[in-house]
């Protein structure tokens, strides 16, 4: 992680699937079903996003002088990470936001099936919330 301060998402929905696996996160199925069709689209543009971070920049564009082939390298290694020894690369960055959301949608489909088996009196029960949540 780029800074230590701030929440990690992936680990937030990690402790997130664990308490919905323990019954304590119990999401209504209809609404975690949209969620994760949300989750699938978004992870397609993420992945496709991903894709094209690869020769975002041409080395050789940047002249034939040493010192600006290495400039135009570094670029480029921002971009798609170069050989792993660029941290912080723009497809690093992605790939984060790639786990946290596929993190994300197993604690919706944990949620949801965890709603799927209770009775039908606590499924009544969380429909009613949920109406008198949306009015």
């Amino acid at each position: 992680m780029a800074d230590d301060s701030k929440i990690d998402m992936k680990q937030m929905f990690t402790n997130l699937t664990s308490g919905a696996a323990s019954g304590q996160l119990i999401i209504e199925d209809g609404v975690a079903n949209k969620c994760i069709m949300i989750c699938q689209e978004f992870l397609v543009d993420l992945v496709q996003f991903q894709y094209r971070c690869s020769g975002l920049t041409h080395v050789d564009a940047f002249g034939s002088l040493n010192s600006a082939k290495a400039l135009g390298q570094s670029f480029s290694d921002l971009g798609d990470g170069g050989s792993g020894k660029v941290s912080g690369s723009l497809k690093e960055a992605i790939q984060a936001r790639i786990d946290a959301i596929q993190e994300l949608e197993k604690m919706l489909t944990t949620a949801r099936d965890k709603f799927i088996a209770s009775d039908e009196a606590a499924k009544d029960k969380i429909r009613q919330a949920m109406k008198n949540i949306n009015g």
